[in-house]
């Protein structure tokens, strides 16, 4: 009896053995001697999580502040989406100079909104973008005080747009 108890004991210990190697097949975890064997499939995994985290729509904007002042950031905000990281529209953008940020979409079939206003020694700048999941992409661009906004480019789902204050 003690005997076919070891035999039992044993046939469990190799069935977990199997079940927990085919889960790691499953997943796609290389099981091996020693931490070398993991890291291929561990890099392969982190590789195809970048790839799937990437935003369905993103719209980045450039601001060109072809004016001989500066302008300063009096606020900005997103409707729809998060700012990518280190991507926030910048407190001032210098005469003749030019500042970039980016937004993008957060969740599952969303797209990204946002504006933002500069305030300026001739009145303000207002900017908007709308890349939405259905649908076409819109911009809005208004200067005050005699000045013109003028917008290029914006198309796609990852748009790409260009402001340019005079």
């Amino acid at each position: 009896m003690y005997g076919n108890a070891k035999k039992r004991a044993g046939g469990r210990l190799t069935r977990r053995v199997a079940t927990v190697g085919a889960a790691a097949l499953l997943a796609g975890v290389t099981v091996g001697t020693g931490v070398a064997a993991a890291q291929p499939a561990a890099q392969s995994a982190v590789q195809s999580s970048a790839s799937a985290a990437q935003a369905q729509r993103s719209t980045h904007v450039t601001l060109n502040n072809q004016t001989g002042v500066s302008m300063t950031r009096k606020w900005a905000s997103l409707t729809h989406g998060e700012w990518q990281a280190n991507s926030y529209p910048a407190e001032v953008i210098g005469a003749w100079s030019s500042a970039a940020w980016q937004s993008q979409s957060d969740g599952f079939a969303t797209g990204t909104e946002g504006e933002a206003v500069y305030v300026t020694s001739f009145g303000e700048v207002y900017v908007k973008w709308n890349n939405p999941y259905v649908g076409s992409n819109s911009y809005t661009c208004t200067a005050s005080g005699g000045h013109s906004c003028e917008r290029s480019g914006g198309s796609g789902n990852n748009a790409s747009v260009t402001f340019t204050v005079r």
